[in-house]
């Protein structure tokens, strides 16, 4: 007698790219700022609807809800790490939601913002190379690889893991992700599919609309 095939719902072809231990490692400039710009480019819609009106979300609409960003990977598979990598801006708001990412089973590394420049001064802390270094010191301890970032510096770190046979994947946003970053991946997904996720709506922002 033939057993019935679960189908899957969308939801879960979506989901289903995570495979045995994982490891997730957050650039946390990067992504901000993609979340920042979420919602102002119009979709790409292969056959636009009668009627159909597209009006943009306001600068700063999305938020990353870091609770439930943890919980959809315990829920789906071994998370064996979840690692977020930031400035450290000095101010007591700042520090309490470093304390509250710490408290939720947050990884962090932080540093001091380095001022760079001799003329016009630019604000700076790039963690490129602590992310890397991680990624490849505790290669042994996972499977899967997820980066939370677009930048195309992290293009020879990917191409590395997955000559070890470890399964990478980029969640970014459209415009904000280097199109080798892309190639290099196993899989990529746009931050925007995940909304009903692990994002949320800025209060003061819907507010407005």
């Amino acid at each position: 007698m033939n057993k019935k095939v679960k189908k899957l719902t969308k939801n879960q072809k979506r989901n289903n790219f995570l495979k045995g231990r994982v490891a997730v490692f957050i650039d946390a400039a990067n992504i901000e700022r993609s979340l920042a710009d979420l919602g102002i480019e119009p979709p790409r819609i292969k056959k636009l609807r009668k009627g159909f009106h597209w009006k943009p979300f306001p600068k700063g609409y999305w938020k990353m809800d870091y609770k439930k960003l943890r919980k959809f990977f315990v829920k789906r598979d071994r998370l064996v790490s979840i690692n977020f990598y930031s400035a450290r801006f000095g101010s007591r708001g700042h520090d309490d939601f470093l304390a509250f990412l710490k408290r939720n089973g947050y990884r962090l590394l932080t540093k001091s913002i380095k001022e760079v420049g001799q003329i016009e001064k630019h604000r700076k802390a790039n963690f490129d190379v602590e992310i890397a270094v991680d990624a490849i010191g505790w290669m042994d301890n996972y499977d899967t690889f997820v980066l939370f970032s677009g930048d195309s510096d992290f293009t020879y770190l990917l191409e590395f893991l997955r000559r070890r046979g470890k399964k990478t994947i980029v969640i970014s946003q459209r415009g904000h992700v280097a199109k080798e970053l892309v190639k290099e991946a196993d899989f990529y997904r746009d931050i925007y599919k995940f909304r009903n996720e692990f994002l949320r709506v800025d209060k003061k922002q819907k507010s407005r609309r």
